[in-house]
């Protein structure tokens, strides 16, 4: 059967840009923590650090990275600096015993993915922007696919490199990331946004974003340095004081004026390039310095409170219509914050799972251990057709499915995953479960994954003004940096309680989150059901 929608020449360069980012950057993480521990021979709770610090700046860098993309540069041209940043980063890990180069090689790539990620996806989105919700939604699930492949082969190919020598790895993703340069560079004009791009008019979420950033990195270099040697140094106050005049100097290219006129791209983004320069700049600094700290935990809670405010006051004076569309998002991402500690614990837990309780013989075949970490990936490659199948059907008979029943949708197909191996424990009649159950639960965790994360950044495309895209992306990721953070808290929670777990305990732990999805998707259905916002 057809996808669904048709993807032309600009869309289809798009999709491959993300496919080489993904290859090369989950490629790389699929090893950073096997990397750490063994060829470093860094103690387990530094190396744990490290590859959290790691996530949580490239999650940071994506908030920063939508704001400078939507404000000042253009979509493509962060992308563009996101690729530069990504290869850049891949060979300076090649000297990898330095601290310093593992550090700032960490650092660029971190950065790399803040301003290429969401950028992309918007880019992509502008494409379908007056696209009705379902085909919207047909068209993020194949760009989502894209993001998967690179994924899996990403993983795959570098686990075999690794085994060679482990430069390789990071000489084959730095070449992997310069042929996706390569790409984005040849393809420049066919990535273009098609939507007017304008300079816009003063608001208070721009205008306060810019500054809280600034102020936010200021005390955050503050308080990591403890007001040591850096608070001495004149270099420091020197950089702070060339920070606050670019801002006040460049004030007039920030837009903080009453004028909004529309024009192409190119000339729309002129005026603010090098604010937006100065920016990506800025954002690369932040993450190499806070790299070099290992605690991104507080910049996390620093953002929080600033953020929550300045949305409060923006949505305050936004019009009403602007009001419900905005809050809509928010009550999808916090689905998709559920929907992101669901796997992000499914994977935790089942990987622990697998290694003790589930036997590695199905039907007289020997199933390798990796075999099962891979299957999620290749049955999201083979449920999609289904997936768009389900949602076809039900746009054709004149009742789409909007964004919020999908989410509940998917949401509970998270549940029964759980479900279905807390099942197949109960079934076990030997102190191990047939693989078939795992297989089972992996199938639903896939139909779960494609109904959530891909319709989250499809609503922001279709809720969010056009102004309101660049921050409300970047806040997409940092509601996965906030999952992925509560699920690695859960996990170290679970560890000491369950002491040496038995099929008994995991039984428990699997129905207690089977049951907490299933009561939380009831809730959010039934409120976003008297919502009644219909995308």
């Amino acid at each position: 059967m057809e996808l669904g929608v048709k993807l032309n020449k600009n869309t289809w360069a798009i999709c491959f840009a993300e496919f080489f980012s993904s290859f090369s950057y989950f490629g790389v993480l699929s090893l950073l923590l096997l990397f750490l521990l063994q060829n470093l021979q860094l103690p387990q709770k530094e190396s744990y650090n490290i590859v959290g610090n790691f996530s949580g700046v490239s999650f940071i860098s994506a908030l920063a990275g939508g704001l400078i993309g939507s404000r000042y540069l253009s979509e493509r041209l962060c992308c563009l600096l996101g690729f530069i940043g990504y290869t850049a980063g891949y060979f300076i890990l090649i000297n990898y015993q330095a601290s310093t180069f593992l550090y700032l090689g960490l650092a660029l790539i971190a950065g790399g993915f803040g301003l290429f990620e969401p950028n992309i996806q918007i880019l992509f989105g502008t494409h379908f922007s007056d696209a009705s919700n379902t085909k919207r939604n047909f068209a993020f699930i194949v760009f989502y696919l894209f993001n998967i492949v690179g994924q899996f082969l990403g993983a795959v190919t570098f686990v075999y490199v690794n085994t060679i020598n482990l430069k390789y790895v990071f000489i084959a993703a730095g070449i992997i990331s310069l042929v996706g340069l390569v790409f984005v560079i040849a393809r420049y004009q066919e990535m273009m946004a098609i939507e007017t791009k304008k300079i816009m008019k003063s608001n208070l979420f721009f205008e306060t974003s810019v500054l809280i950033l600034i102020f936010v990195i200021t005390l955050y270099m503050l308080i990591q340095s403890n007001f040591s040697a850096l608070t001495d140094s004149w270099m420091m106050w020197l950089l702070l004081l060339a920070i606050i005049a670019v801002v006040f100097t460049t004030s007039g290219l920030l837009g903080f004026n009453d004028d909004e006129e529309a024009l192409p791209e190119t000339q729309a983004a002129r005026g603010n390039t090098p604010v937006g320069i100065f920016g990506a700049f800025l954002l690369f600094s932040l993450s190499f310095f806070t790299m070099l700290q290992s605690n991104v935990k507080s910049l996390f809670i620093m953002l929080f409170f600033p953020i929550t405010i300045f949305l409060i006051a923006t949505l305050a004076k936004a019009d009403k219509e602007t009001r419900k569309r905005i809050l809509s998002l928010f009550l999808l991402f916090f689905a998709g914050l559920v929907a992101v500690l669901c796997l992000r614990v499914c994977f935790g837990l089942i990987d622990l799972f697998t290694k003790n309780f589930v036997d590695n013989v199905l039907w007289g075949w020997h199933i390798q251990a990796s075999l099962f970490d891979a299957s999620e990936k290749l049955l999201i490659l083979l449920v999609v057709v289904a997936v768009i199948g389900f949602i076809k059907y039900f746009a054709q008979r004149n009742a789409p499915l909007t964004s919020g029943v999908l989410m509940s949708f998917g949401l509970l197909m998270l549940a029964l995953c759980f479900g279905f191996l807390a099942f197949g424990i109960t079934l076990a009649s030997s102190a191990k479960i047939s693989p078939a159950w795992l297989f089972l639960a992996y199938l639903f965790m896939a139909i779960g994954e494609l109904c959530t994360i891909p319709i989250v950044i499809s609503a922001i495309i279709g809720l969010a003004p056009r102004e309101w895209r660049g921050g409300m992306m970047g806040l997409k990721f940092m509601v996965i940096g906030i999952g992925a953070y509560f699920s690695d808290e859960i996990g170290k929670l679970i560890t000491p309680i369950t002491g040496n777990p038995t099929l008994v305990t995991y039984q428990h732990l699997f129905l207690n989150w089977m049951l907490y999805t299933a009561l939380f998707t009831l809730v959010f259905y039934f409120v976003w059901k008297s919502w009644g916002y219909k995308i």
